[in-house]
């Protein structure tokens, strides 16, 4: 008799454990699908953002050899406020530094202008290359579940 309660005992216990198991497995994989969606979420804002910088700078870029930037320089600096976060640390720095450059010019000379656009033109190729890291990390698997 007592070995059939303990019999009994141990197939509770069991058949308690394995709900346990499988509700614990049920929640972990449901935490790992909402922390995989968010960072696709993440990983296509960060893109939007990025190329709405590259943007600006080819804007800034066209606008300094026409002499009208200061539209451009006041959308571009409103914009920075907005999303400079979502650039990587040498790719905002730069476009910062673009932007109170362009907004800096007033009948400057033509050496100025040069070296202006070879920052704008550097900010852009560092805004292009933080794309590029981001699509390689996907590649590398850094975002597991992201597919």
């Amino acid at each position: 008799m007592i070995s059939t309660i303990i019999s009994g005992l141990a197939a509770f216990c069991g058949s308690a454990y394995g709900v346990y198991k499988s509700s614990k497995t049920k929640k972990e994989v449901s935490q790992k699908e909402v922390k995989a969606q968010f960072k696709l979420a993440s990983i296509d804002k960060k893109l939007v953002k990025r190329q709405k910088a590259y943007s600006f700078c080819s804007d800034m870029l066209f606008a300094i050899h026409g002499n009208r930037f200061s539209d451009i320089v006041a959308k571009a600096d409103n914009w920075w406020f907005k999303n400079c976060l979502y650039l990587e640390p040498k790719s905002k720095e730069a476009f910062k530094s673009a932007i109170n450059n362009v907004a800096l010019l007033n009948n400057t000379e033509k050496d100025e202008l040069e070296k202006i656009s070879k920052q704008i033109r550097e900010a852009r190729k560092l805004i292009i290359k933080s794309v590029d890291r981001m699509s390689e990390e996907l590649d590398q698997k850094k975002y597991p579940n992201v597919k």
